[in-house]
């Protein structure tokens, strides 16, 4: 286990920690596909909440907030707990992160499937007109050059 701030990857969640700190937590509310209030929680510290401790395994839990019951402390049941959670896995979480965040060419990059796995998957439910609907789906006609020089009759 590295020892040093410098030693982690960013990918680690003991990156939450600022340097010179024991301990710290990010956690979100959020509300499920079932309709139910769940916080996720991630927490890092560092031996004996100290500053100059050696840096601890990082910890997750997964709470039920409507009957206050912990569904998930271990690594494994909080991943697997979360998706069921959520109704989606890590990767479909993020790219629905991503469109959201108007990374939209990330989503029309995507092949039809993933497309459609994606906005079967999401959490809330979007409304698309049904002219947009109608727009994306017809054949696109070839454009005819306008002339933009009209030319009077003689006087």
């Amino acid at each position: 286990m590295p020892d040093a701030d410098s030693d982690i990857s960013i990918g680690d969640p003991r990156t939450l920690l600022r340097r010179g700190t024991g301990g710290g937590y990010a956690e979100v509310d959020f509300v499920g596909v079932s309709g139910r209030r769940y916080r996720a929680r991630w927490e890092a510290n560092r031996a004996r909440d100290k500053a100059s401790g050696k840096l601890q395994n990082s910890r997750q839990s997964l709470i039920d907030l409507d009957s206050d019951q912990l569904l998930a402390s271990q690594k494994t049941e909080y991943k697997t707990q979360l998706e069921l959670a959520l109704g989606l896995n890590f990767e479909q979480f993020t790219r629905a992160v991503l469109l959201a965040q108007s990374e939209f060419s990330a989503f029309l990059k995507a092949n039809d499937n993933e497309r459609s796995e994606l906005l079967e998957n999401s959490p809330t439910p979007r409304s698309i007109p049904s002219s947009a609907v109608a727009r994306s789906t017809r054949p696109k006609r070839p454009r005819t050059p306008t002339n933009s020089c009209k030319t009077r009759p003689p006087a």
